[in-house]
């Protein structure tokens, strides 16, 4: 049996978990929580209780196949984005054997800046402006300079949208004005279709080696958001304009299409959700 370790095991995590579970994958996954450690074991994973930004909390780490780098953010838990992005990141390399085959770090669209509705690909400028980014920039670069280099597969995702995450559902729901811009565009990619590029960068030949992860179609905003109301039969979308100092307002700064061609043709996915309005129609019918 293969095993894999996954580093992050969040919305996204938990998915690719199940998937290689399912697939006949011994599955190791680190969590700060003994709570959240149960869970896992009810699952069939082997859970690793420990914080990597506190590499003294945890333990060795299995001698595992591939690695999954998924970390997210967690706002309520004490450190800045680049303590859990960099540093975390940064200390779990630190503790990986070094006879792994294959490291998958998932990293962000936000490490592009491009503001006037470009397309943008693997070999577009990365000039993040966004705290976000600029930390996925820097572990990009650590990692690609790390002794796991030749071995590295970098995923960068647009916004995950899925199952209870449905990108302002509620405020449309109620009616309530968005606090957005309503041009630019927005970059998508439902879970499940996330969950089949990490698989198949698990099975790329071709290392090391960069993706970007998205959709076939970037939509403007107040299309989105149009769309989402229309099937929750919710009443027309308005929009309100952002506090200048928002996070709202520097994420909308950023206006760029995703090309998703390199995806498609070397890592061979088709996609189950080409576009938001499969993905959206098929969350919300199923509930």
């Amino acid at each position: 049996m293969t095993s894999r370790l996954i580093i992050g095991c969040g919305y996204l995590g938990r998915r690719i978990a199940a998937h290689w579970y399912e697939s006949s994958r011994e599955v190791f996954a680190l969590t700060r929580s003994t709570e959240t450690a149960t869970q896992f074991s009810k699952h069939g994973w082997n859970p690793i209780i420990g914080d990597i930004t506190k590499p003294e909390s945890v333990a060795p780490l299995p001698e595992v196949d591939t690695v999954l780098l998924s970390v997210g953010f967690d706002r309520h838990a004490g450190y800045d984005i680049h303590t859990a992005f960099v540093d975390g990141i940064q200390n779990t390399i630190a503790k990986l054997p070094s006879n792994i085959s294959r490291l998958i770090y998932i990293s962000s669209t936000g490490v592009y800046s491009q503001s006037n509705g470009e397309w943008v690909d693997e070999e577009s400028t990365c000039e993040p402006q966004r705290p976000g980014g600029v930390a996925c920039l820097e572990a990009e670069r650590f990692l690609q300079q790390s002794r796991f280099s030749d071995r590295l597969v970098i995923l960068r995702l647009a916004g995950i949208y899925g199952p209870e995450r449905i990108p302002r559902m509620a405020s449309i729901q109620k009616g309530e004005p968005i606090s957005s811009p309503r041009h630019g565009y927005i970059n998508l990619i439902h879970v499940d279709d996330a969950v089949q590029a990490v698989a198949a960068a698990g099975q790329y030949k071709k290392t090391p080696a960069t993706f970007v992860i998205g959709d076939d179609e970037p939509v403007i905003r107040s299309d989105y958001f149009g769309f989402v109301a229309k099937k929750l039969n919710a009443p027309s979308v308005s929009f309100s304009e952002p506090e200048a100092d928002s996070h709202v307002v520097s994420r909308a700064m950023a206006d760029k299409r995703i090309r998703n061609s390199r995806m498609r043709m070397e890592l061979g996915i088709d996609l189950k959700y080409p576009t938001y309005r499969e993905g959206i129609t098929a969350i919300l019918e199923s509930h």
